[in-house]
């Protein structure tokens, strides 16, 4: 029976716990000299208001799930995941956030069809913002995986945007976009999350769970755009 992507990820929550970390340079700052004083610059209009924060609609069901489990040394490691299905449910990608008790970094891992070009890797950004860079670590006959460091910051910015958007470059070096909404990420990642040892819940239920979801902000979807307009 083939693996799932789902599956898949959360066998990379135990294969990447190893890491690594680096430490910054420290610069040394130049011995300050003496500046002419500056005329007063003129006053800087007001920034605009930051957009509210999007939320989930009471009726609307959250496409991300927390899972959480033990490592063999007994640390506590979460994976905060999402599936994009085609609307015949077929698995297209997923994209899951790993965070392990005890260590600093964070880690996004990002699951793609396998007709990709392996070396460029692939981009991520949060609505307009920065491209970061994501490298595959390894592909299976159903799909590719790629991961990439986040900082805390990163994340802060994931819980307040719309959309992670993720480009990869198909077999022709064309881009290859997936989108993923973060609308209901923050609430997701700061919940407690499946216990599957004191709920007795299993990879197979955590895929269904992924499934059900995606489906369910699908339909959701496509029921909005087919609403009459008034």
């Amino acid at each position: 029976m083939a693996l799932t992507h789902t599956a898949l990820l959360v066998g990379a929550l135990l294969v990447g716990a190893g890491a690594f970390s680096t430490g910054a340079l420290a610069q040394q700052a130049a011995p300050a000299t003496p500046a002419k004083p500056k005329p007063a610059a003129p006053a800087k209009p007001a920034a605009p208001a930051a957009a509210p924060e999007a939320t989930l609609a009471p009726d609307q069901p959250n496409p991300w799930v927390k899972y959480c489990s033990r490592d063999p040394e007994k640390r506590k490691v979460c994976l905060v995941a999402q599936e994009l299905r085609s609307d015949q449910g077929q698995l297209i990608a997923s994209v899951a956030l790993r965070d392990i008790e005890g260590e600093a970094k964070k880690t996004v891992l990002i699951a793609v069809p396998p007709v990709v070009l392996i070396q460029p890797g692939l981009r991520l950004a949060v609505d307009t913002g920065k491209q970061e860079e994501a490298k595959y670590t390894i592909c299976f006959p159903n799909a590719c995986y790629a991961e990439m460091t986040v900082t805390d910051q990163f994340i802060a910015t994931m819980k307040k945007g719309q959309a992670l958007k993720v480009t990869a470059l198909n077999y022709q070096g064309k881009p290859l976009p997936l989108g993923f909404q973060l609308v209901g990420f923050k609430a997701a990642q700061e919940s407690e999350g499946i216990d599957p040892t004191a709920k007795q819940e299993s990879q197979d239920q955590l895929q269904q769970e992924l499934q059900k979801r995606a489906e369910e902000a699908r339909q959701k979807l496509n029921n909005g755009a087919a609403a009459p307009k008034p």
